[in-house]
């Protein structure tokens, strides 16, 4: 059905083409298209996408997301509007089961536009020679600007110290399966920044992949960590997507209990998207949500 509609859509808009990428992924190539109108357009096959999964009785889609990418004849080729379509699909994927993704043209300046391969030699080396920088900005209460907590933020350094956000790097990340040892490693930088001003700024937020919490070892090592830092423990807090609760409900209920009663505080991001976990928010009682 997917494959028919965007069939559909290539007849309906004239200079177009559509074919298969590669398994489940389709690709649609549209001409003549000013930028927000590629962006309805991304936004209405995503819609349609999520209609069609509704209707499956027999085989109801698990997900479905869009990527975008544009094209400027006299600046790019085929392989980096594929390449930056791949980026934004992998963000996509990161937002809820239907979600659709565009970049900026001012985000991916700097030769940004990279390959799976080119990702892959990037994100090891930064992990290698643990070459992440770590920031942080305040979360603040809308009725008296009181701080909430402190996000934790990442960035990727390159070679001639020129930064890449985490929105950029992680969902690569994730794609090429090095979300897990990126996560790691960047709670253990946190923890050291952590230790050193404990008790001065407050509660620092650390957001874990969907992918992170699917490894096997990641709560016990974590866990063993914390106790073994367990001065730390009041002073952090972990955010958890809701896709988490849908897919590894009892990771989350084991990372919870095992480290709340050390004094750690739960947060779930991105919701609104699935109303099948919303019991949860119930038994497990997240110390704040944030709405997708």
């Amino acid at each position: 059905q997917s494959a028919d509609y965007l069939a559909s859509v290539a007849e309906r808009l004239g200079e177009c083409l559509v074919g298969r990428l590669g398994g489940a992924e389709l690709g649609l190539a549209v001409s003549g298209l000013a930028p927000d109108e590629t962006k309805l357009l991304g936004i209405e096959i995503s819609q349609r996408l999520y209609s069609i999964c509704i209707a499956g009785v027999s085989a109801p889609l698990a997900g479905a997301h869009v990527g975008v990418g544009f094209m400027d004849r006299s600046t790019q080729t085929v392989s980096t509007v594929l390449a930056e379509a791949d980026m934004a699909l992998r963000k996509a994927e990161l937002k809820n089961h239907f979600g659709w993704h565009a970049y900026e043209r001012k985000q991916l300046e700097g030769g940004l536009i990279l390959g799976a391969s080119a990702w892959r030699r990037l994100l090891t080396a930064a992990s290698e020679l643990n070459g992440f920088r770590l920031y942080s900005q305040p979360a603040v209460a809308c009725a008296d600007r009181a701080v909430l907590h402190h996000e934790v933020l990442a960035r990727l350094i390159q070679a001639d110290g020129s930064l890449i956000p985490a929105g950029i790097f992680m969902p690569m990340a994730q794609r090429l399966g090095l979300a897990p040892e990126i996560d790691w490693l960047l709670i253990c930088m946190g923890l050291v920044r952590v230790e050193a001003m404990a008790g001065t700024r407050g509660v620092y937020s650390f957001n874990l992949s969907l992918d992170t919490l699917r490894e096997p070892a990641f709560v016990p090592r974590l866990s063993a960590r914390l106790h073994d830092k367990a001065a730390l423990a009041p002073f952090l807090c972990f955010e958890v997507p809701e896709r988490a609760l849908s897919t590894v409900p009892f990771v989350v209920q084991e990372l919870m209990a095992r480290l709340r009663p050390l004094g750690v505080r739960f947060g779930l991001d991105q919701v609104g998207s699935d109303t099948s976990t919303l019991h949860h928010l119930k038994s497990l009682r997240f110390d704040f949500i944030k709405l997708d």
